[in-house]
C-alpha cells in the first residue's frame, strides 16, 4: 500500500464515515484515533498510532505508552522487533529504533539519503542483517550492529518498482512485490542480484503482490487481483480471483496451522480463510466502508488496525479448520507438482506412533538425500525436496526419482518426475 492510497483512502473516508460491524469492539485502554500497525512478537502486542507505539503483554487487556518517536511523525507503517530492540518504519521520517521498550528513541536513518527512502514500507530480518523496504527507493540493508544504510536492488529497476508493497523472508530467500507491473523479485542469502518473476496474468488497473506468508513449504499471497500460491519457492504461481475487484492492501496470517487474509478496499475490508478441505479462500467477515491497515491474531483474537481505532473480535471456533485430525491408516501421498523444476512437496500420514524415514533414490538405487530421519507423531506432514539441494555437489538432472517413506514395518514407494 503505496502514500498515494492512504491519502485516498483518508478522502473517502472522510465522506462515508462508515462504522465497523457489532461483532467488532474497540480495544479498551487505547484512545480512538487512527492505529496505522498492529504486531505481533512472542505473545506481546505492538500498536502503531500517530507517532508513538501502545505495547501489550497481556492479550490486549492493558497497554503502556512508549515515548514519542519524534515530532513530525504521523504514520507509524511497519514494527519489528529482534532480540531487545524495537524497530518502527515511518512515512516520512524514515526509522526509528529503542532498547528499552520505547522508553527512548533513536533515529536509525544513517545511509538512507535517496529520494523516498525515508518512507518505510516494510522492515524484515535476514540472519544478521536488516531489510527496509522502501516506497520510491526500492530496498536497504544494514547489518544489525551496522551504524550505516546501504542499497540492495540490483536488477530491481527504479523507474517502475522502486515502491516495495511486500518484503517476506522465506528461509534465506527474500522475495518482494516491487511495483504494480504483475512481477515480484526474489534474492537468496549470499547473492547480491536479484531475479524477476511473472507471478500473474497484467491488469491495467495495477498487479502487485501486496503480502506473502508461508506454511508448510508453501507460499501464499495476496495480489492486487486476487490470491496466489507458489509451491516451488516463488518461482510460478496459480491464482485465485475472490470477486471483489481490484485490492489496494491486505495482510496474511498463520495462527494455529491456519491461513487467515485481510483484504482492504476503499469500500471496504473483506476477511477470509484458507480451507485444506475445499482447496479455496473462504469469506469470513466483511465490513463495508472500513479501512483496515493490517492485522494480528492473538490469544483467539483478530486485533485490525484501523483509521477510525485498533478493534478486536473473537476468533469464532467454527472458522479454524482443524488439520490436526488424527489418519486412520498409514499414507504417502503423490508429490506435488509432478513433474516438477526445482522444488515439490510430498505428503504423508501417520496413523500410529513411529520411526519415519523419508529418502530419495535415482532410477539405479543411489540414494540422493534422505528427508526424515526421525520418530513423528500419528498426524499429517509436508516435507520440501529440492532437486538443487542435495548431497549430490551438483544439482540433479532432468528424470525419473523415486521417494521411499518407511513407517516402522510399513513402506511406501513412489515415482516422480523432474523436468528442467
Amino acid at each position: 500500500m503505496t502514500k498515494k492510497y492512504f491519502l485516498l483512502l483518508l478522502a473517502i473516508m472522510f465522506f462515508t464515515g462508515s462504522q465497523i460491524k457489532s461483532q467488532w469492539n474497540l480495544v479498551p485502554g487505547l484512545p480512538v484515533q487512527e492505529f496505522s500497525n498492529i504486531y505481533l512478537c512472542n505473545d506481546t502486542l505492538y500498536a502503531g498510532s500517530v507517532n508513538r507505539i501502545y505495547i501489550s503483554g497481556d492479550g490486549g487487556t492493558s497497554w503502556k505508552q512508549t515515548a514519542i518517536l519524534k515530532d513530525g511523525v504521523d504514520f507509524i507503517s511497519t514494527i519489528l522487533k529482534i532480540d531487545n530492540r524495537i524497530f518502527a518504519g515511518t512515512y516520512k521520517e524514515g526509522i526509528f529504533t529503542s532498547s528499552d521498550n520505547g522508553i527512548s528513541w533513536l533515529p536509525f536513518n544513517n545511509g538512507l539519503t535517496s529520494l523516498g527512502a525515508s518512507d518505510i514500507q516494510q522492515l524484515t530480518r535476514r540472519g544478521d542483517s536488516l531489510y527496509a523496504g522502501t516506497i520510491g527507493a526500492s530496498i536497504y540493508t544494514i547489518a544489525l550492529n551496522g551504524n550505516s544504510w546501504s542499497e540492495f536492488n540490483i536488477n530491481i529497476p527504479l523507474n517502475n518498482a522502486g515502491d516495495v508493497l511486500s518484503l517476506y523472508n522465506y528461509g534465506g530467500r527474500l522475495i518482494t512485490g516491487s511495483g504494480l507491473n504483475a512481477n515480484i523479485y526474489y534474492n537468496d542469502q549470499g547473492q547480491s542480484n536479484w531475479n524477476e518473476i511473472h507471478f500473474a496474468n497484467f491488469n491495467p488497473a495495477g498487479t502487485g503482490m501486496l503480502a506473502i506468508t508461508d506454511l508448510d513449504f508453501t507460499l501464499y499471497g495476496i495480489g492486487s487481483q486476487g490470491f496466489h500460491r507458489s509451491f516451488d519457492e516463488g518461482i510460478t504461481w496459480d491464482s485465485f480471483d475472490p470477486g471483489i475487484g481490484l485490492i489496494e492492501n491486505g495482510t496474511l496470517v498463520v495462527d494455529n496451522e491456519t491461513i487467515y487474509a485481510m483484504l482492504a478496499k476503499a469500500t471496504g475490508t473483506y476477511y477470509y480463510k484458507f480451507s485444506f478441505t475445499d482447496n479455496k479462500w473462504i469469506l469470513i467477515d466483511h465490513q463495508p466502508g472500513v479501512i483496515t491497515y493490517n492485522f494480528v491474531i492473538s490469544s483467539n483474537r483478530i486485533f485490525a488496525s484501523t483509521l477510525n481505532g485498533l478493534y478486536f473480535r473473537n476468533l469464532d471456533a467454527t472458522s479454524t479448520e482443524d488439520r490436526k485430525e488424527i489418519p486412520t491408516a498409514f499414507r504417502l501421498e503423490q508429490n506435488y507438482p509432478n513433474p516438477f523444476n526445482p522444488t515439490t512437496i510430498i505428503d504423508y500420514r501417520l496413523a500410529v506412533n513411529s520411526m519415519v524415514s523419508l529418502k530419495v533414490f535415482d532410477v539405479l538405487g543411489n540414494e540422493i538425500t534422505t528427508l526424515v530421519n526421525e520418530v513423528k507423531q500419528p498426524g499429517n506432514y509436508k516435507v520440501s525436496f529440492n532437486a538443487q539441494r542435495t548431497t549430490f555437489k551438483q544439482p540433479l538432472s532432468s528424470g525419473i526419482y523415486f521417494y521411499q517413506l518407511r513407517a516402522d514395518d510399513l513402506v511406501s514407494t513412489k515415482k516422480m518426475i523432474l523436468l528442467r
